[in-house]
């Protein structure tokens, strides 16, 4: 699959620069990491953070931030923040203004953001859930915060197995909403010819490691996906948001199957999620299992939409220009 259509030399981000977060392995991590290369892709300058966390954990927790007038003669920094790592945001704050990109704002943390976000003042503050970038933008009117949904890493997906093809059925991969998941989960056992694969505990993952995700995601006929705020209130509250399951699941060629977040449905234009079918789940996941062809349009035609605007190169080429307009660079 190739990449989308946008030049990445429209926008040189000449003069910003991005904090380069610890690596890490889980999978809620590879969306910083693709950021954090388009960005480096793009112009920006990767400044790895080596403040000590020890060090980070205090700053932020006594909310130290230098003289803004100091801050303002440095380049701005972007510093990914994969939910609520003020550490390293308050590190990246000893460098100059920073620009936090901010995932997992969810509602009962929205006070928290604002007191760690307010003394540093930052000239801008992205968002991927649109109710969040809406809370803070009221809360924080010194600081410019603006919306922007998540994105994946198109050319790392292979959607290239037709429905029919696939080895894998059901597909529940992290969070699972408990009433679909009991209704179904007896009936796929003992009628589907399929596998209906599942996380056996909290924490065991489906797949071990990347490569096995991406496979295994070109393999599954339906990946199921639900918004948090619906298998997980007490943490999101009532922030219905796209994650990134939804998107490696069309980037990969699957049926998308559960409810949509609108911003989704606004991101793509139309509802790419076949709604769960409540009066009768079971009947709904086995007719298409029984038919997959007749989904095939459907797959393809979500897989068209999402690269035109699903992908990091769209993401950061949109918030670059907006740093423009804000007189950052």
């Amino acid at each position: 699959m190739g990449p989308t259509s946008v030049d990445r030399h429209d926008f040189p981000a000449t003069g910003l620069r991005v904090a380069v977060p610890v690596s890490q392995e889980h999978p809620s991590h590879y969306a910083v990491r693709d950021l954090v290369s388009e960005l480096i892709s793009q112009g920006a300058v990767g400044k790895p953070i080596t403040t000590p966390p020890l060090i980070s954990r205090a700053i932020a927790k006594a909310q130290v931030s230098l003289p803004r007038r100091w801050r303002r003669r440095q380049e701005p920094v972007i510093v990914p923040m994969m939910g609520a790592r003020f550490d390293q945001l308050y590190a990246a704050g000893l460098k100059g203004d920073v620009v936090p990109y901010c995932w997992d704002v969810w509602e009962p943390s929205w006070p928290l953001w604002v007191r760690r976000l307010r003394p540093l003042r930052p000239p801008a503050v992205f968002v991927t859930a649109q109710q969040s970038a809406r809370f803070l933008g009221d809360a924080l009117p010194q600081s410019q915060v603006i919306h922007l949904p998540e994105a994946t890493r198109m050319a790392r997906h292979d959607s290239g197995t037709c429905l029919a093809a696939r080895t894998v059925g059901v597909l529940e991969l992290g969070r699972r909403h408990p009433v679909w998941h009991e209704a179904v989960t007896e009936p796929l056992r003992r009628r589907s010819p399929l596998p209906h694969l599942y996380e056996a505990g909290p924490g065991r993952l489906v797949y071990p490691d990347e490569h096995a995700l991406r496979r295994g995601l070109s393999q599954a006929m339906v990946s199921v996906c639900f918004p948090s705020s619906l298998t997980h209130p007490q943490r999101s509250g009532n922030v219905e948001t796209m994650t990134q399951r939804y998107l490696e699941s069309m980037a990969s060629g699957c049926l998308v199957l559960g409810q949509a977040p609108p911003e989704l449905v606004s991101l793509m234009g139309f509802n790419p999620v076949i709604e769960i079918d409540w009066r009768d789940p079971v009947q709904q996941v086995l007719d298409i299992l029984a038919s997959p062809s007749r989904w095939q349009p459907a797959v393809d035609r979500a897989l068209s939409r999402l690269q035109e605007v699903g992908d990091w190169s769209v993401r950061v080429r949109a918030a670059l220009e907006r740093i423009r307009i804000i007189g950052l660079l």
